[in-house]
C-alpha cells in the first residue's frame, strides 16, 4: 500500500533501535495509506482543528472489516494504531504532527517479562485526549527539535514510560505490572502528584514521603528511570503548561509565572529559555507566526 509522504520542508527525524520519532509540520493534503509493521503513536500538532477521515483494519488481530472514522482532529489529540493494522488517513488542509513508531519487540519483551503476553490485546484508538501520554510525547518532540541534547538514555527512559502507559491503557492488570517493577510504583505516585500539583510549592520531603523512599534512593531511582531529576521533571511540566497559556491567553508573564508556581517572572523566564531555547515572548511570537 502507498505510505504517507511527508511532503513538507519542515520535517525532523530521530531514529534509534526501538523507536523512530518524526516531527512534521504543514504536511500537504493527501490520502495516506500504509500497513504498519510497528506500533504507531501520532500526536496532532496543527494549531487549528482539521477535518480528517480515517479507516483502520486491524488485520493483525484478524479484523476483516474496515472501521471508518470521520471527524475533526484537535491539537494534542492522540492516535494509537498497533502493528499489523492497515491504516488510511485523508485530510484537506496542511497537517502538523509528531509521529512515534515503536518496535513491537520491545513492547513484547516488557509484556513477557511481566507475564502479560497472554492477556495483552493492543487495540487502536483515534483522537484521544490523554494528558499523560501527551506530556511524554511532547518531551520527545522537544528532544527532536533541539537535536537530542539529553542523549540516548533520555529517549530510552521516555520510551519505556510510553510503553508502560500503553500497557496500562490496554490491560486491566497493569496495576500488577507496575507493582512488580521495583520502585516504579513509588515513582509513579510521585510523578502523578507533580502532574496534579505542579502549581504548588512541592518539596523533596513531600515526594519522598509519598514514595516511601529515602531522599538519596528516590533521587537516584528517579534519575535512572526518567533520565531527569525530580526538579527537572517538575520544571518541564510547568513549562508545557506555560506554552498552553501563552497560546490561549493574553495574560502577562508575571501572572503566568505566579499561576504556575514560579517565584517571579524572572525565575519563570530563565527556566523557560533554558528548556525551550528562547524567551516566553519570543516563543509566543513564533507560535503566532506559524
Amino acid at each position: 500500500m502507498k505510505e504517507v509522504k511527508f511532503n513538507s520542508n519542515d520535517v525532523l527525524s530521530q531514529k534509534q533501535e526501538n523507536i523512530q520519532i518524526i516531527k512534521a509540520a504543514n504536511v500537504q493534503p493527501q490520502q495516506a495509506r500504509e500497513t504498519l509493521d510497528k506500533h504507531l503513536l501520532l500526536l496532532h500538532r496543527t494549531a487549528k482543528p482539521v477535518a480528517i477521515q480515517e479507516t483502520v483494519a486491524d488485520s493483525f488481530h484478524g479484523g476483516v472489516a474496515d472501521s471508518f472514522h470521520g471527524g475533526v482532529a484537535f491539537k494534542n489529540d492522540i492516535n494509537f494504531i498497533p502493528a499489523g493494522a492497515d491504516s488510511t488517513c485523508e485530510w484537506k488542509e496542511p497537517l502538523s504532527f509528531l509521529r512515534v513508531e515503536l518496535n513491537p519487540q520491545i513492547v513484547k519483551e516488557i509484556a513477557d517479562k511481566e507475564s502479560l503476553s497472554s492477556s495483552l490485546d493492543l487495540s487502536y484508538y483515534l483522537r484521544n485526549q490523554d494528558h499523560k501520554m501527551q506530556q511524554l510525547l511532547l518531551w520527545l518532540n522537544e528532544e527532536v527539535e533541539h537535536g537530542n541534547p539529553q542523549g540516548k538514555l533520555y529517549i530510552d527512559s521516555v520510551t519505556n514510560l510510553i510503553i508502560y502507559h500503553i500497557l496500562k491503557q490496554h490491560n486491566d492488570s497493569q496495576s500488577n505490572f507496575l507493582s512488580k517493577t521495583p520502585g516504579l510504583e513509588h515513582l509513579k505516585i510521585a510523578m502523578e502528584y507533580m502532574q496534579d500539583h505542579y502549581t504548588e510549592s512541592i518539596t523533596l520531603d513531600d515526594l519522598t514521603r509519598l514514595s516511601n523512599l529515602s531522599s538519596s534512593h528516590f533521587i537516584n531511582s528517579f534519575k535512572q528511570t526518567l533520565g531527569v531529576t525530580p526538579h527537572q521533571y517538575l520544571l518541564k511540566i510547568r513549562i508545557e503548561r506555560a506554552k498552553e497559556k501563552l497560546q490561549r491567553s493574553s495574560l502577562p508573564l508575571s501572572e503566568i509565572a505566579y499561576e504556575l508556581g514560579f517565584t517571579d517572572q524572572s525565575h519563570f523566564s530563565k527556566h523557560f529559555k533554558k528548556i525551550t531555547g528562547m524567551s516566553p515572548l519570543k516563543w509566543k511570537q513564533n507560535f503566532i507566526q506559524k
